[in-house]
């Protein structure tokens, strides 16, 4: 009997990886925990028609109720938000536990808090294997720049353009995950440095072709600055830039924070003590999830990621760009139970406390999690071009 504990797999994101984690006969047993016992059973039972479910109640937060719920589980899968306040207390119970983990963390606070030298040497004692970051970005899309550099002797530059439609079903977790990493200073990797980026600095303009077109773009905060350079260090430039379509709420996001509405900072109104970046945050989750928009069960592709790597093969400059659209959440949660899926059939080899590209070979996996969302029928493309510039 094999088990996997998926921690708020009931959420927006977490039900994409329920839905994988289905699609195949590796877990015999999935328990799907969150703190509301009862609307989780009732999610469950709406989306989904298996035997294989069972919910569970747990405050994660609650070592003790989190050690037993885990304890004879073979894998824990963490689709839990925000990260950088759930992430370290969880993988510290985990660890204890000795537990093979995964998540989708894509907090790059939430990586620097969590990979310190006594987790990973404690981690590689315990014989476990915990991945960080196991989504679409970070994820699936940094392995494609880790294929990328096996084509080429040096990788100089890479630059990860990302496009989000509002009609994307987002949980709160995203939009405090999106406020977080776009607001303040953003870390960059310039000319080969760790470098900061203020509120919007260098907005650029790209095009993501149709239905997005040309899109102001703005750095965002992302693991793959922390991530990537612990496989290839010699990179001398990488951000990843977000734009949210259409272009009306990119602006308004920007003009949200030119007038203090995300700041963190508490300010006074009423004698009373409010944090704008709050009272912002609950005014759009009032008008989530959009879901109901939808006419289909699987709608058009809302998203739209591209990646420009710039790098040199035999003294000649290489270009590799991708270009795909598809929807977030299964771009985001089919990563997940493919890699609970290969942790738990030990095809992982590596141990320790790990980011993806540290631990997976890129072109199988993003193949097999192509095949599933493909199975799983939603609407995806994918485009790669090299081209090579002989001196």
């Amino acid at each position: 009997m094999s088990k996997i504990v998926v921690l708020g797999g009931a959420g927006a994101q977490g039900l994409f990886s329920i839905e994988a984690l289905l699609q195949r006969d590796v877990f015999d047993e999935i328990v799907v925990a969150s703190r509301n016992l009862e609307r989780t059973q009732e999610v469950l039972n709406e989306k989904f028609n298996s035997s294989k479910l069972k919910a569970a109640q747990v405050d994660v937060l609650n070592k003790d109720s989190l050690m037993n719920l885990i304890k004879d589980a073979d894998v824990v899968a963490n689709c839990t938000g925000p990260y950088y306040t759930l992430a370290e207390p969880i993988i510290d119970t985990v660890i204890e536990a000795g537990k093979d983990y995964v998540d989708f963390c894509d907090d790059i606070a939430a990586h620097e808090k969590i990979f310190t030298p006594e987790r990973e040497k404690l981690a590689k004692e315990k014989g476990i294997r915990l991945i960080v970051g196991l989504g679409s970005s970070p994820g699936t899309l940094p392995l494609t720049v880790l294929y990328a550099s096996t084509l080429m002797d040096e990788v100089d530059d890479v630059t990860f353009y990302l496009a989000i439609s509002d009609r994307e079903p987002e949980g709160p977790a995203v939009l405090h995950h999106t406020m977080e990493n776009f607001i303040g200073g953003v870390p960059v990797i310039k000319d080969g440095k760790r470098a900061v980026e203020r509120d919007f600095e260098g907005e650029v303009y790209y095009d993501f072709g149709e239905p997005f077109g040309v899109l102001p773009i703005s750095s965002i905060g992302h693991p793959e600055t922390f991530s990537l350079p612990r496989v290839l260090p010699n990179i001398k430039n990488l951000s990843i830039k977000l734009g949210l379509y259409p272009i009306e709420i990119q602006r308004t996001l920007k003009i949200l924070t030119k007038t203090g509405l995300t700041s963190t900072e508490p300010i006074e109104v009423n004698g009373q003590t409010i944090i704008p970046r709050d009272v912002t945050l609950t005014s759009l989750e009032k008008i989530t999830p959009r879901t109901e928009l939808f006419e289909n069960e699987h709608p058009e592709p809302l998203s739209s990621s591209a990646i420009e790597i710039r790098g040199k093969k035999d003294g000649n400059e290489i270009l590799f760009k991708t270009l795909g659209y598809g929807n977030m959440g299964p771009a985001t949660g089919y990563p997940l139970a493919v890699g609970a899926e290969m942790l738990a059939q030990g095809k992982i080899e590596k141990i320790g406390l790990m980011v993806p590209e540290e631990c997976i070979d890129p072109l199988p996996f993003i193949a097999e999690v192509g095949k599933r969302v493909h199975e799983a029928e939603y609407e995806t493309t994918s485009n790669t071009e090299i081209i090579t510039y002989v001196k």
